[in-house]
């Protein structure tokens, strides 16, 4: 099921999302016309973050390993955010840029946060 979240509630939502899912490894894909792109694959979130710029703004994915340069990928002109939920546990979000191309960012092993009990998944 995809819960579509209210572009009022972006900033809130995503802070809150990327401190709870912080270090989880993800999939970021992009689909466009058909056509999928891998972004990354099993790499930590580090966080997804709305900014303004003046005119429509942009969301930023940003994952990696510590040691390495992170990978950073920006939705400009963001006209959609979705969290997906499988039984009620966020399994991740989708971007929807207002070309139409979709950015899925998909946790690897997605579990209830409170489950984890300190452990990075």
């Amino acid at each position: 099921m995809k819960k579509t979240i209210p572009r009022s509630d972006w900033n809130r939502f995503l802070k809150s999302f990327s401190l709870q899912h912080e270090g989880w490894l993800v999939d970021v894909e992009s689909v466009s016309k058909g056509t999928s792109r891998s972004e990354a694959r099993s790499i930590p979130l580090e966080s997804v973050r709305a900014r303004e710029d003046g005119s429509a703004g942009s969301i930023v994915v940003t994952a990696g390993e510590s040691d390495d340069e992170p990978t950073r990928i920006a939705i400009d002109h963001p006209e959609s955010l979705r969290v997906e939920l499988n039984d009620g546990i966020e399994a991740g979000l989708e971007i929807e840029a207002a070309s139409g191309t979709v950015t899925r960012i998909c946790f690897v092993s997605p579990v209830a946060p409170e489950s984890v009990d300190g452990l990075v998944i």
